[in-house]
C-alpha cells in the first residue's frame, strides 16, 4: 500500500481521509453506498456529541462497534480527535457488555441504538458515563438520562492516544492492552514489509473481521490511509467472499483458517482465482493434508504468518520470495521475522535462551523495534531452524484455537464455577474438521442439586463470555475423573467426548 499521500500521524491521516471528495464512495454495506460526504458528516456529529457530554480529553471513550457504516465513521472521528478508544465486543449479550462497562469505568460510551438497552443504561448510570447512540441513518444522539458525564472516578487514558483491545491470548489470558496511535502507524503504515507485489489501487477492501479486533483495525486503517472504499460484512460468508474475488480480481487473498477447507468442500472452480498469486493465512494453523490438497488444486501457495494483538500485527511471515526460494523445504513454517521483529526461544524448564537455529522446542519470545526494546513472552511453543524460520508446536497453556480465535479454558471454567449447580468442571479441546478445535465442557454437579441442562449452561455462559467461547458440547457427570491427589484428569475428560465426530 502507499499511504504516503496521507500526511502526519494516525489522527491526521484519519482527518485527511474524512476530507476526501464528498461524492467518492467510502463504504459499501447491504447493497448501499455511503460516500465520504456522508461519512464526514456522521463523524462531525459524533465529535460534537462527545464534546456536549463534557468528557475530558484525558478520559477514554468506550466503543461497541458493529460492522456498520456509522461505526466506521465514528472510528475515524475519534482517531481524528485523538481520542483514546476502549473497544468492547458487540458479539456478546448486553449483560456482558454492561459488565465490561462496569470494569472499564470510561467517561463516555459510544454504542449503536439497539445496544442501548436497560442493562447497559443502568451500568452507564452506575459508573457516571455519558451515552452516545449511533443510528443506522447516520444520526448521533445523546442517550436520555445519560447526556452528561457525572462523577469523577473514571479511568484515565494512557499518556499517548491509544486503542485499547483485548489481547488474543498469545501472551496469556486475554486482557485489555493499549496500543498507541504511533505504534499502529509504525507497525501498519510505515512497515516496508510486503508479502508480494499487490500495488495499491482503488478497488474496495473487504472487511469481515470485527472492528474491535486487531485484524479488523488493520484492514480498515490500511484502506482509509489510501482512501480506498471498504465493503463491510457483519460476518464471513463464503458466497460473499467468492463474489468479491470474482469481481475485484485481487492478487492476494486471505481469510480464516477454516476458509481453506470451505473452498475445497464448495468445489470452487480454479478459474475464479485466475488473478490470485498467493493466499495469506494467520489466526491459526491449517491441516497439512488439506493445505497440500488446496495448493495442488488451485496452483498458488498458502503463505502462513504469525501475529498477535500484542505484536500489533504479524511478527513473522512466509513471503513470496522465500516461498519461491525454499519451496517445500520450509512447508509447515510460519516464516521468518518481518518489520523489525526478533525471535528467541526459551527452554520451558530451565528458562535458558536456546541457541538460534538448533531446532530445540521452547517458549517463543518476540521483540519488535516499533514497539520498543522489551521482549514479549508468549505461551506458544516453537523452534527456529538454521535459516531463521519459525515452526510452531502448540501451546504451553492448553489454549484452544477455534477457527482462529484463541480461547483459554480457564476463562470458561471460571464462569461455569459461578453457576449454583456446578461443583467442578473441566474444559478441553475437541477436534473439529472445519474449525480445527472447539471447546467442550465436562460438569460435575453439586450434591443435592438438579443437574443443569446444556441449554441452561449455555445461557449462563452467554451472559459473561463472547460467542466464540461457548462450548460446542457438554457432559454432565456425578464425578469427574481424578488422580489419587484429586486433580482432574484432563486425558480422561477428553475420553468422555469420544468418539470424535
Amino acid at each position: 500500500m502507499t499511504a504516503t499521500a496521507a500526511p502526519g500521524d494516525l489522527g491526521e491521516i484519519a482527518a485527511w481521509s474524512l476530507a476526501g471528495p464528498r461524492d467518492e464512495p467510502a463504504i459499501f454495506w447491504r447493497g448501499q453506498t455511503f460516500d465520504r460526504g456522508w461519512q464526514a458528516d456522521t463523524a462531525a456529529r459524533l465529535t460534537a456529541a462527545i464534546a456536549a457530554t463534557g468528557a475530558s480529553s484525558d478520559c477514554a471513550a468506550g466503543f461497541i462497534p458493529r460492522q456498520r457504516p456509522e461505526a466506521a465513521a465514528a472510528f475515524l472521528a475519534m482517531l481524528a480527535a485523538r481520542r483514546t478508544m476502549t473497544m468492547i465486543y458487540s458479539y456478546q449479550t448486553v449483560d456482558a457488555m454492561a459488565g465490561d462497562l462496569r470494569k472499564l469505568r470510561v467517561a463516555v460510551l459510544v454504542a449503536h441504538e439497539e445496544d442501548w438497552q436497560e442493562p447497559l443504561i443502568r451500568a452507564a448510570r452506575e459508573v457516571g458515563a455519558a451515552g452516545v447512540s449511533l443510528a443506522a441513518d447516520g444520526g448521533v444522539l445523546l442517550v436520555p438520562g445519560l447526556e452528561r458525564v457525572t462523577g469523577d472516578n473514571h479511568r484515565l487514558a494512557p499518556p499517548e492516544p491509544s486503542i485499547e483491545l483485548l489481547t488474543s491470548g498469545t501472551s496469556g489470558p486475554p486482557k485489555r492492552h493499549p496500543i498507541s496511535f504511533g505504534q499502529f502507524q509504525r507497525c501498519m503504515l510505515q512497515s516496508s514489509f510486503k508479502l508480494g507485489d499487490g500495488d495499491s489501487d482503488k478497488r474496495p477492501a473487504l472487511m469481515t473481521v470485527p472492528l474491535a479486533n486487531i485484524s479488523g483495525i488493520y484492514g480498515f486503517i490500511v484502506a482509509f490511509a489510501d482512501r480506498r472504499p471498504t465493503i463491510l460484512e457483519e460476518k464471513f460468508t463464503l458466497p460473499v467472499w467468492q463474489e468479491f474475488v470474482r469481481t475485484h480480481r485481487p492478487q492476494n487473498i486471505s481469510g480464516p483458517p477454516a476458509l481453506v477447507k470451505m473452498i475445497l468442500d464448495a468445489d470452487i472452480p480454479p478459474e475464479d482465482f485466475s488473478s490470485v498469486r498467493f493466499m495469506t493465512m494467520g489466526m491459526g494453523p491449517v491441516d497439512p493434508v488439506i493445505r497440500r490438497n488446496f495448493e495442488a488444486r488451485y496452483g498458488f501457495p498458502i503463505l502462513p504468518c504469525y501475529g498477535a494483538t500484542e505484536f500489533v500485527g504479524s511478527a513473522t511471515a512466509m513471503t513470496m520470495d522465500d516461498h519461491l526460494k525454499y519451496g517445500a523445504a520450509k512447508f509447515g513454517s510460519v516464516g521468518r521475522p518481518i518489520r523489525g521483529a526478533t525471535l528467541r526461544i526459551r527452554d520451558e524448564e530451565t528458562g535458558e535462551i536456546l541457541p538460534a537455529g538448533d531446532d530445540a522446542i521452547g517458549i517463543v519470545e518476540v521483540q519488535i523495534d516499533a514497539l520498543g526494546p522489551d521482549w514479549i513472552r508468549t505461551t506458544d511453543l516453537g523452534r527456529t531452524d538454521a535459516d531463521g524460520f519459525l515452526y510452531l508446536h502448540g501451546r504451553a497453556d492448553g489454549v484452544i484455537i477455534r477457527g482462529g480465535f484463541k480461547i483459554h479454558p480457564s476463562a470458561i471454567e471460571s464462569v461455569l464455577m459461578q453457576h449454583p449447580a456446578v461443583g467442578a468442571c473441566a474444559v478441553v479441546a475437541r477436534p473439529h474438521e472445519r474449525l480445527g478445535h472447539v471447546p467442550v465442557a465436562a460438569i460435575e454437579t453439586r450434591p443435592d442439586t438438579d443437574p443443569p441442562t446444556a441449554a441452561e449452561l449455555e445461557a449462563w455462559l452467554r451472559q459473561h463470555l463472547p460467542a466464540t467461547n461457548i462450548p460446542a458440547d457438554y457432559r454432565i457427570v456425578a464425578e469427574l475423573p481424578r488422580t489419587p491427589s484429586l486433580k482432574i484428569r484432563i486425558d480422561a475428560v477428553r475420553e468422555l467426548f469420544a468418539p470424535f465426530p
